[in-house]
């Protein structure tokens, strides 16, 4: 399907030479998506307002900075040509600001109702939310996992009965996603969704996102969306550092 003629790009980009040499050193994963990116800057190079920091005082020199992947593009805007000038390539390779999830399978409802209440931080350009349904068939889980986690500032566990019932979370991802968090200083926390026996999971002396004594399911409907108000509000603090 052909996009809408409003999604075609309404400027022309070129490299400046050092932008040119930029982007060849880039990381191989961020060089994937550079084309993307500018045809995004070129269709339209203020959607994203919150993405864009004037660099000049008459605002023709900008810097896009692009969520995921992270990557800082610093581009001249000339109204009467047309056209961008892409100045400078910059990766954000030490932002760490994806938000991890880990959940059961049978709690699918629940992880879409978190995600949708963290939808505001994706929004603003703060966050990425990841959970395993990002990886694609055939893909190495321990490794998508570990490449999610190198980029994490956050790691959430959606806990309920579900999760604890699940050896494949017991056994293998849980025990990995804390090690890896250690080690990475990932701020590790959870979410009581259904009561389950915390400490024997193993999940009771790490900080909860909610009251465990209240978890999400006990709760009527604007208890529920109060408190995911109130986990929104720490997951951004957390990221931000305010």
């Amino acid at each position: 399907m052909a996009p809408a003629s409003s999604d075609f790009p309404k400027y022309g980009s070129i490299e400046a030479p050092a932008a040119f040499q930029a982007r060849k050193a880039l990381p191989p994963e961020l060089q994937l998506g550079v084309q993307d990116i500018l045809y995004e800057i070129c269709t339209d190079p203020r959607r994203y307002p919150e993405r864009m920091e004037a660099f000049s005082r008459d605002g023709s020199i900008q810097t896009y900075s692009h969520p995921e992947p992270p990557l800082d593009i610093t581009i001249e805007i000339v109204e009467d040509e047309s056209k961008i000038y892409v100045l400078q390539y910059a990766p954000r390779l030490d932002v760490k600001k994806t938000v991890f999830i880990s959940y059961s399978h049978n709690d699918r409802d629940w992880l879409d109702r978190v995600r949708k209440s963290l939808r505001m931080l994706e929004r603003k350009g703060l966050v990425e939310i990841w959970d395993d349904s990002a990886i694609k068939p055939g893909d190495k889980w321990r490794e998508e996992i570990d490449k999610a986690l190198q980029r994490s500032k956050v790691a959430i566990l959606l806990v309920s009965p579900n999760f604890a019932a699940s050896d494949f979370i017991l056994d293998e991802e849980l025990p990995y996603i804390m090690q890896s968090a250690r080690s990475r200083s990932v701020v590790l926390s959870w979410i009581a969704i259904s009561s389950a026996p915390y400490d024997d999971i193993g999940v009771g002396e790490i900080q909860a996102l909610n009251d465990p004594t209240a978890p999400l399911d006990s709760l009527d409907e604007g208890g529920c969306n109060r408190a995911l108000t109130k986990i929104y509000e720490q997951i951004k603090a957390t990221v931000t550092g305010q």
